[in-house]
């Protein structure tokens, strides 16, 4: 999926506001969030911070194109099912197709998109939106790699886009383990663009990629 600038403007047309939709419980408002609600930071888009964690993408079907990679994701909102993310991989928008009747409807898309930031300043709809299936995406194969016994290593650039990822066997084990790992992986050849090499794992769980010692620097 193709890096998405963060301050692009919605490219969508302007879609109903209703006035009443089913939400199965209210959706906070960048003005509602309690200290401990703000600014989550999604764990595979580095620096971009959301207002909550109640958003979700829940599957991604992804389909290759003569241009890119067309796909759909299934977004949810608290585990329920609120509408489809969709881009048709030939240069055009990722979208989001939600109904009055979803429990995440356009209205509050876009008082989530004015609550998030990236790196301090506002992000555009698409943006967040790419960012929410390659969330989803990557944690899935980061999983994947661990229950096969092995680790994700990728390259970021300055913008923190992701331009490598690379499984590596078996999956280290020590921070002495990742570091090296690390240092390999920084070694030429590699996109003169790539700033940042980090290594995945899965504690309790979860999915966060290496802490300071294990990045590498490149360039």
């Amino acid at each position: 999926m193709p890096p998405t600038n963060p301050a692009t403007p919605d490219r969508h047309p302007n879609r109903p506001d209703p006035d009443t939709a089913s939400t199965g419980g209210p959706v906070p408002t960048a003005d509602e969030q309690t200290a401990d609600e703000q600014f989550v930071t999604l764990a595979h888009t580095p620096d971009l911070r959301v207002p909550h964690n109640r958003l979700a993408v829940s599957s991604l079907r992804q389909m290759p194109t003569h241009n890119g990679v067309a796909f759909v994701a299934d977004l949810t909102i608290d585990g329920r099912y609120a509408g489809p993310i969709e881009n048709d991989g030939n240069g055009g928008p990722t979208t989001y197709f939600g109904l009055n009747s979803s429990p995440f409807t356009w209205r509050h898309l876009h008082e989530y998109v004015q609550a998030c930031r990236y790196r301090g300043r506002p992000v555009s709809e698409e943006f967040v939106l790419d960012a929410l299936v390659t969330e989803f995406d990557l944690g899935q194969q980061v999983k994947a790699a661990a229950a096969a016994g092995a680790t994700l290593v990728r390259l970021l650039d300055a913008n923190g886009h992701t331009l490598d990822i690379q499984a590596v066997r078996p999956a280290p084990t020590t921070p002495a383990e990742r570091a090296a790992i690390a240092r390999l992986a920084a070694r030429p050849p590699s996109y003169p663009q790539g700033r940042l090499w980090q290594i995945s794992w899965v504690p309790e769980g979860s999915v966060s990629w290496g802490e300071t010692p294990c990045h590498i620097e490149t360039g």
